[in-house]
C-alpha cells in the first residue's frame, strides 16, 4: 500500500509522518496527483513534478509534467493511459515520463535537460533518489554536445516545415529551448524564471508569449526572426561547448560503459 501522504521535497518520511522541506505554499493538486500515482503503481519509489507548473509559472493551458522513478519502467501505452485516466479524474493535462531509480546518476551526468528540469522539482516519496539540492557532478561535455546536435536536428526539421508556419515556428522554438537549457546548465542557472526571461530577451516579449499559444499562426517576419535567433544561439553554444575540456562525468560515463562491455 502507498503511504497515506507521500513525502514532499526531497525528504524521507519520518516516523510521525512526511515532512515538508520548503516553505512556499503548494497547490494541493500536486499531493492529490501524487497519491493517485502511488496507488496505481505500488512499486513507485518517488516522483517529481517539474517545469512551469512546479515553478509556479504555469498558465491555464500548462501541462503538469511528472517524472516517475520506477524500476522496470513503463511502456508508452501505459504512460499514455495513466496520463489520460489520472488527468481526467482531476481535470488536468498530464505529461508522464519514467526513469529507473538506478539511472538517476547517469541522467544527471549526461542529460542537461534532466538536471535543469529536476533541479527545483516538487518531489514526493524517497527524496534520496532525486535530490535537486545536493552538490552535483558537472554535466559531461558529451551531454552538452548531444544537446547541440539535437537542436541542430530540430532546426533542420523546422526548415522542412516552411510551408506550415505553426510547425515551422514550433520546431525552431524547440531548438532554441534545447540550446538555451544547455547554456543555462553551463552557467549554473537552473531557475525557470531565468530560463523564461532569457527566451524573452532573445525573441522579444510578444513573440515569446505567442509561442505558448495553441494554434497560433506566424508571419514570415516572425519565422525569419526565430530562424535568425536560433541559428545564432546554436552557433554560440556550439563554440562554447567545443572550448570545454572533458570532465569527471565524461570519465565516469566512459568507465561505466567499459564495465558494461566486460
Amino acid at each position: 500500500m502507498p503511504p497515506r501522504r507521500p513525502a514532499l521535497r526531497n525528504s524521507t518520511p519520518p516516523r510521525d509522518g512526511p515532512r515538508r522541506l520548503r516553505s512556499r505554499r503548494l497547490d494541493p493538486i500536486f499531493a492529490r496527483l501524487a497519491r493517485a500515482f502511488f496507488r496505481r503503481y505500488p512499486r513507485l519509489k518517488a516522483l517529481a513534478f517539474y517545469g512551469s507548473r512546479a515553478a509556479g509559472l504555469g498558465s491555464r493551458r500548462s501541462d503538469y509534467d511528472v517524472m516517475l522513478f520506477l524500476s522496470g519502467g513503463l511502456d508508452w501505452n501505459e504512460r499514455y493511459e495513466a496520463a489520460e485516466q489520472i488527468g481526467r479524474r482531476f481535470g488536468v493535462k498530464l505529461e508522464v515520463n519514467v526513469a529507473s531509480p538506478r539511472s538517476v546518476e547517469w541522467h544527471y551526468r549526461l542529460f542537461p535537460d534532466f538536471r535543469f528540469l529536476l533541479r527545483d522539482a516538487i518531489i514526493f516519496g524517497d527524496g534520496r533518489i532525486v535530490n535537486g539540492h545536493r552538490d552535483l557532478p558537472p554535466v559531461a561535455k558529451e551531454g552538452l554536445w548531444d544537446s547541440v546536435i539535437e537542436s541542430e536536428i530540430y532546426q533542420e526539421t523546422a526548415q522542412a516545415h516552411r510551408d506550415d508556419s505553426a510547425w515551422c515556428a514550433e520546431w525552431y522554438f524547440r531548438a532554441l529551448r534545447k540550446v538555451v537549457i544547455a547554456e543555462s546548465v553551463i552557467e549554473g542557472q537552473y531557475s525557470q524564471q531565468h530560463f523564461r526571461q532569457r527566451l524573452i530577451e532573445l525573441l522579444g516579449g510578444p513573440l515569446a508569449r505567442k509561442m505558448n499559444r495553441p494554434s497560433a499562426r506566424f508571419s514570415h517576419q516572425q519565422i525569419a526572426h526565430l530562424e535568425q535567433v536560433t541559428r545564432g544561439k546554436i552557433a554560440e553554444i556550439k563554440e562554447r561547448v567545443a572550448s570545454l575540456a572533458k570532465n569527471e562525468s565524461d570519465r565516469f560515463l566512459a568507465e561505466l560503459r567499459a564495465k558494461q562491455r566486460n
